[in-house]
């Protein structure tokens, strides 16, 4: 059904891109449909890694649920927080603050719709000599590793 360019995501498995790498940081995003981010995994310095997923994050919102922290994958640090600035959005401020590096992550669906998705709003990097840093904040470019030869 669909589309003949639609893909199979079972079989395929959804593309992902780092966003950005430094330092023991990486912020790397999966993609679905038209490029429409699913979910953000977040490896800090610490070594812990954190995803946030655009359906859990409105299956756990705030305005209605007393766990909204369950819209990530695992224990976030105390000091992420999240606000609600209207109806079809939730906000998370998050950062390796050992780094200096804050991302702000915005859950959003159209009204009445039940389908999320996810936007990085921001990703502030307060360093400005970091000498390996990566990624498409970076290089301005997608590694297409896996992509169809001449395509």
């Amino acid at each position: 059904s669909g589309s003949p360019c639609q893909a199979d995501w079972a079989t395929s498995g959804y593309p992902s891109m780092t966003m950005y790498e430094a330092d023991g940081f990486k912020l790397d995003l999966t993609l679905g449909e038209r490029g429409v981010i699913r979910s953000a995994t977040m490896l800090l310095s610490d070594g812990s890694t954190h995803t946030l997923d655009a359906e859990r994050c409105f299956e756990n919102d705030p305005r209605t649920s007393a766990t909204p922290e369950l819209a990530w994958d695992s224990n976030i640090p105390s000091s992420w927080k999240y606000s609600t600035p209207n109806e079809i959005e939730v906000w998370w401020n998050t950062a390796d603050e050992a780094l200096g590096i804050f991302v702000e992550f915005v859950c959003t669906r159209s009204a009445g719709s039940q389908r999320g998705r996810l936007n990085v709003q921001n990703l502030v990097e307060t360093s400005t000599s970091r000498k390996n840093a990566d990624g498409f904040c970076q290089t301005s470019s997608i590694s297409k590793t896996g992509s169809v030869a001449g395509a």
